[in-house]
């Protein structure tokens, strides 16, 4: 595998890692908002259950008839009410309306879908407060919007109490952070691709070739194979690569003038040996005389045979 491709590895399994980490922190960030939004709705719908209690509690001291101390109990929330944020309450099982903000629409069944089925869904398994998100109608705004509701199920008259929030705003501020930590990211990514490619374009400079490559030559160098190919770009004077392909050229020299001067040195020993045997059998001063230039030429030999092994630094 090349060393650029490892890089890209890398490079990619960081921006894998960036993501994955980007998208967990936007989806906490969310669940979060989510939450809060949630527990504000809750204490609303608490205080107002605490509100129908105290109302409630003049009922059961008779200073209060039932329909009195439901109207009571339309009149404060309704008072409660801001532009569209309003508390509303409808029956447990019959789903007509008890309070809304639209008179008109008190003590007519409320004709939403399948929501009062989700209300009861929502508080079942006696949880005292429930969520729904549906999407709703927010007024000046042409399509809907989720929407998040918060209920409760008043048992004295069998009244789910409930308060609604629009969410859109959540959704706003995630998509303005996923934007933001995208960008980051973007950014991170570029630094990094750039540090990267820097990186890869310095080593592979100063080893003038794949590490892969260097490496397999310098093992089959020392394994005595002096005949492998360097391959080196144009100019290249200065990387391992070419000082590898020097040190190649240099023991091809050497092994070269070893393997001469041995050659030599065998066939002036052969010349010895015959020289040798010529004077032994004649003994005559030509024969002396060609032993001593024998020897006097294997001095020479061997002292440049030590001269080129003295070359290799033990």
């Amino acid at each position: 595998m090349k060393f650029s491709t490892r890089i890209l590895i890398v490079i990619f399994a960081a921006i894998i890692g960036l993501f994955a980490l980007t998208g967990f922190a936007l989806v906490e960030l969310k669940q979060i908002m989510m939450e809060e939004r949630q527990g504000q709705l809750s204490a609303l719908v608490e205080h107002a259950t605490a509100s129908l209690t105290k109302i409630y509690e003049r009922e059961k001291s008779g200073e209060l008839t039932r329909e009195a101390a439901q109207n009571l109990a339309r009149q404060t929330m309704n008072d409660l009410r801001k532009d569209d944020r309003y508390f509303w309450a409808r029956g447990f099982r019959d789903d007509v309306n008890q309070i809304h903000p639209d008179p008109k629409r008190v003590g007519v069944v409320d004709k939403d879908g399948n929501k009062g089925d989700q209300y009861r869904a929502a508080l079942a398994g006696g949880k005292s407060i429930g969520f729904v998100m549906s999407e709703g109608t927010r007024p000046g705004v042409k399509n809907t919007v989720p929407k998040l509701y918060a209920v409760a199920h008043f048992t004295p008259w069998d009244w789910i109490v409930g308060y609604g929030a629009y969410v859109d705003d959540i959704m706003t501020v995630f998509w303005r952070n996923a934007t933001i930590f995208l960008g980051i990211c973007a950014v991170v990514i570029l630094l990094v691709g750039f540090l990267a490619f820097r990186m890869s374009s310095s080593i592979l400079t100063l080893l003038g070739g794949e590490p892969h490559d260097a490496a397999e030559s310098m093992k089959k160098i020392a394994g005595g194979d002096l005949a492998v190919d360097i391959p080196l770009k144009k100019d290249d004077k200065t990387s391992l690569m070419a000082s590898l392909k020097f040190m190649q050229v240099k023991l091809k020299n050497l092994t070269s003038a070893i393997q001469g001067n041995a050659n030599t040195l065998s066939s002036q020993v052969r010349q010895f040996d015959d020289a040798t045997k010529s004077y032994a059998e004649a003994k005559t001063d030509e024969g002396l005389a060609t032993i001593l230039r024998a020897v006097k030429n294997l001095g020479k030999t061997a002292d440049i045979l030590e001269k080129s092994i003295s070359r290799f630094k033990m």
